[in-house]
């Protein structure tokens, strides 16, 4: 589970995430003005879990594997391309 606090210009918002058998669960809670860390705690302590079982409906989903490759390996292949090109 992950809980996302983030200011989307007009309003302070709360995005949870979760992952279940019936796919990625995604549900928001609008905190309006700047949360304090009690009123952060408070919401997830209380609020978060209702919010989360009113959900029934989850979107399939895969995780994806991020390729980490170097930088350097990146900029010698580009440079490959380049000069072959």
């Amino acid at each position: 589970m992950k809980l996302t606090v983030y200011f989307n210009g007009q309003f302070w918002l709360g995005i949870i995430e979760r992952h279940t058998e019936q796919g990625l669960m995604v549900a928001r809670h609008v905190f309006g003005a700047e949360p304090k860390d009690e009123e952060i705690l408070q919401f997830i302590s209380h609020l978060m879990t209702d919010l989360l079982a009113s959900q029934t409906v989850g979107v399939a989903c895969e995780e994806r594997v991020r390729d980490c490759t170097n930088p350097k390996r990146l900029a010698r292949r580009a440079d490959l391309i380049v000069i072959r090109g």
